[in-house]
């Protein structure tokens, strides 16, 4: 879980019209890396919006605290995450690959390790 997760879901969630997105969570140095990107603490939600000034704007005006860590890149097929100089990038087709087909293909063949690996769900070296 988290918000790696979260984005990366947002991303390949309907599968017919995967969306890349380019983030950058380097506001939050002191935070641990494990925690930044998969802590599950309440309180924060990713929105997509054609506006983000608005967005801002209404967060503001309620004493949320806000702030645009990123954008949507259509064409980009991978979701891109930076931390100060760290990068990891996703490629999203793989990605969705392994969260829409795993479980129908665990449900629909004997488990083994040559079905998955044919299925192109293998471990990446």
């Amino acid at each position: 879980g988290g918000l790696a997760v979260a984005l990366a879901e947002c991303c390949m969630m309907q599968r017919d019209a995967v969306v890349g997105a380019q983030v950058d969570l380097s506001h939050w140095p002191g935070l641990p890396l494990r925690a930044l990107l998969f802590g599950e603490a309440q309180g924060r939600v990713v929105v997509s919006t054609p506006d983000a000034a608005a967005v801002l704007q209404l967060a503001a005006s309620h004493g949320v605290p806000a702030r645009v860590i990123g954008q949507v890149m259509k064409d980009s097929g991978s979701l891109e995450i930076s931390v100060g100089s760290r990068r990891i990038l996703a490629p999203l087709a793989r990605l969705a690959a392994a969260y829409h087909d795993a479980i129908p293909l665990a449900m629909s063949q004997p488990a083994s390790i040559a079905a998955v690996a044919a299925a192109g769900l293998e471990r990446p070296n």
